[in-house]
């Protein structure tokens, strides 16, 4: 990239370093600032992205933090931001799908992204967990056993070392560490040992991870290959440095599937939804999440024992693919409200946190079935279920040029998305007041444009409804459908009628604007003949305004 990038990257550098806690990074310095660094915190974002303006203050006070080590415990770590609207060929390398994306580089590579809460605080501890994860070393058997029986503890993951220490594991386990401290901040403790009567008493031959599930108390075991790179001349080695001579690779690839067993043991087979267990819940790096939604007891919707065995034994052959959760929406109403109303209980339903999705399988409960039903869901094979309002009369048919048409979730598929014509839908919510000044003019619009035969308006209450395979931010919301069947486009420009033509116009044909054309010359031209009239007012006073 020649000696302007190297100087660029350079500046980023003396940025992170100096005055300026955040570096700036573009196309060309990126791949020098990650690669001159052991560790890197770099921000993705969007200018026009909302989530992206709210992120960048906090952002830049973990910095702060990371910069000064003020009760960070001098961490050095540096931060930087890139304008991933203005670098799509890293954006496509590192696949990312959204903004604003904080991900953690270790010697280059990304080796973690955020998921947590969007704050300074959170951040930055999350960034010195990356860096330097905080692992118990239990020395001695006492230190184990208080360890292991201390009341009220969080879920544990341990790492069982041979009496010689196993500087080979104890250098995986940190790496580990990293990814399951980090993700799960506050609920998992990390801990190695090669203390006597360890292994005996949780019944596993070292090397090994074992993994307690705090609600529960439910024990996994992982078995590691015996580590290869370790001499017991060389004494115990719990510090979980010196790796030796293990390829980097390795090491990234043994310490991932220790964190994808850790991730999907540390809960319960079955949770109980509820304020302290859905983050945790939610929060995971699997596909889906399974809930057992049910009503109170006594109520024709009430969990039965056979439906709670049977989504237990599903659980059970789910674990590491799917956390599972019963869910009881009367304590929960959120849950039922999200899923939708009139969904018959006990249901079984599969939700996706990102892009938000949900599934949903009523009637007859039975092991052999939730399993099925969840495996589709994972490989694709079931549509998603949409939140719908009852249909209405009038939501079958688009009506007179002219007309917004009311949709609801029943009726989408058959009123917008029509290959046949371009619908520009608003999508709105009752209680919102920018919704409600946008209806005029989107209505004004309507109308305006009711010559172009292909083009039709509709609106849809998106708090009742979900919009398929959209997610909605915000209210109100605007996406234009082209005809062809192609996917929707958001308008985000002012809530202006001119500003909203000047979008459509430019999404239609060239027919279908000299269709407008044609329809605005006619009306010119009647409107100067009845000015012409005996008694008629003038052209201007009774032509419509030009958009």
């Amino acid at each position: 990239r020649g000696a302007h990038a190297v100087a660029a990257a350079a500046l980023a550098v003396a940025a992170a370093s100096g005055a300026a806690p955040v570096a700036l990074l573009n196309e060309s310095t990126f791949d020098a600032f990650v690669a001159q660094h052991p560790r890197a915190v770099v921000l993705f974002y969007a200018p026009w992205c909302g989530h992206s303006r709210a992120l960048m203050p906090e952002f830049a006070r973990a910095a702060d933090f990371a910069r000064s080590g003020v009760d960070r415990g001098g961490l050095r770590c540096p931060f930087a931001k890139l304008d991933g609207s203005l670098a799509d060929a890293v954006c496509e390398s590192l696949d990312i799908k959204g903004y604003p994306t904080v991900l953690f580089f270790r010697h280059g590579q990304p080796a973690a992204e955020f998921r947590g809460e969007r704050s300074a605080d959170g951040i930055a501890e999350w960034a010195r967990w990356q860096s330097d994860p905080p692992l118990l070393r239990l020395e001695t058997a006492e230190d184990w056993e208080a360890f292991d029986k201390e009341p009220g503890a969080p879920s544990s993951v341990l790492l069982l070392l041979p009496p010689d220490g196993g500087g080979s594991d104890g250098a995986i386990f940190a790496a580990a560490a990293a990814a399951v401290g980090a993700d799960r901040l506050g609920d998992v403790r990390c801990a190695l040992t090669a203390a006597p009567g360890a292994a005996e008493a949780l019944g596993a031959a070292p090397p090994a991870v074992v993994v307690t599930a705090a609600a529960s108390g439910e024990r996994a075991v992982l078995s590691l290959p015996a580590a290869k790179h370790h001499h017991a001349s060389e004494g115990p080695n719990l510090a979980g440095a010196g790796s030796g001579d293990i390829p980097d690779a390795r090491v990234a690839a043994e310490a991932e599937a220790i964190g994808a067993f850790a991730d999907a043991h540390w809960l319960p087979v079955v949770t109980r939804y509820g304020e302290g267990t859905a983050a945790a819940l939610f929060g995971g790096k699997t596909a889906v999440q399974v809930l057992l939604l049910h009503d109170a007891e006594g109520t024709p919707g009430a969990l039965t024992v056979e439906a709670d065995a049977a989504f237990s034994a599903a659980a059970a052959r789910l674990r590491g693919r799917a956390p599972c959760a019963t869910v009881d929406v009367r304590a929960h109403g959120e849950v039922a409200a999200y899923v939708g109303h009139g969904v018959p209980l006990p249901a079984v339903v599969a939700v996706q946190v990102a892009p938000p999705r949900k599934w949903i399988r009523a009637g007859a409960l039975e092991a052999g079935a939730i399993e099925t039903f969840v495996r589709e869901v994972v490989y694709g094979a079931r549509e998603p279920s949409w939140r719908a309002a009852p249909p209405r009369p009038d939501d079958a048919t688009r009506g007179e040029p002219g007309r917004v048409v009311e949709v609801t979730g029943v009726s989408f598929e058959t009123v917008v998305l029509d290959a046949d014509m371009h619908i520009l839908l608003l999508v709105y919510a009752p209680w919102c007041g920018h919704s409600a000044r946008l209806e005029g003019t989107f209505r004004e619009l309507a109308s305006e444009l009711a010559p172009i035969r292909s083009l039709a308006f509709a609106r849809m209450d998106g708090v009742a409804n979900e919009v398929p395979h959209w997610e909605v931010e915000g209210f109100p919301t605007i996406i234009l459908y082209p005809r062809g069947g192609g996917p929707g486009i958001e308008y985000t420009g002012m809530r202006t009628k001119a500003s909203l033509a000047n979008f459509v116009l430019a999404e239609l044909s060239p027919a279908d604007k000299e269709e407008l054309a044609h329809a605005r010359a006619a009306h010119a031209t009647a409107s100067g003949r009845r000015a012409a009239e005996p008694g008629g007012v003038g052209a201007a006073g009774s032509a419509k305004d030009d958009l």
